[in-house]
């Protein structure tokens, strides 16, 4: 896993990695911070709610980084037999060792990564808080969870949206319109 790690922070832009987080950090404060003045300080259940929502959509979104990812290893498009042999940076002068594919690898297995991660941190929990004393738990402990659930969650999302234009992209690059026939 840390291999995942090394390479997506390595293949990335920088300003993808930077973007998605911010946007990710300050829609989680505003989020986080509505509902508990929205509700009057009732944490639990708006967590509770949100991790009842998640679970079906992270499940769904790591089976659709998957599927996209068993695509690009086994597509022979010539868009994508063109990635495997260019290598990242090559059109500045300073290629690197690894190849345009590789990048698409490290978004699409980052995705899945961060996905499943919310997703196991949302069933732990779920699990925790309906079997535990909810009392007995300090309110900034749920509230840092419940910050770092949405924040996981709403990175996860915008993760997706950019590996979603990955897979269009690659998906409509060699296609020509059909004529259409009347």
């Amino acid at each position: 896993m840390s291999y995942l790690v090394f390479y997506y922070f390595r293949l990335a832009r920088p300003l993808h990695i930077i973007f998605d987080l911010a946007i990710a950090v300050a829609a989680a404060y505003f989020i986080v911070d509505y509902n508990y003045v929205v509700t009057a300080g009732k944490a639990v259940p708006n967590l509770l709610d949100w991790a009842r929502i998640l679970i079906p959509a992270l499940t769904f979104q790591a089976g659709l980084h998957t599927t996209s990812l068993s695509f690009f290893a086994n597509s022979s498009s010539p868009l994508l037999k063109r990635l495997r042999e260019e290598f990242i940076g090559a059109k500045q002068g300073k290629p690197t060792k690894y190849a345009k594919i590789h990048q698409i690898y490290a978004y699409f297995s980052w995705a899945i990564l961060v996905q499943l991660t919310v997703l196991l941190a949302n069933v732990a929990g779920t699990f925790y808080l309906t079997s535990n004393d909810v009392k007995l738990i300090p309110i900034v402990n749920i509230m840092a969870f419940y910050y770092l659930i949405v924040f996981g969650s709403l990175y996860a999302v915008l993760l997706s949206l950019r590996n979603v234009g990955i897979l269009f992209m690659t998906l409509t690059a060699n296609s020509k319109p059909s004529t259409p026939t009347t």
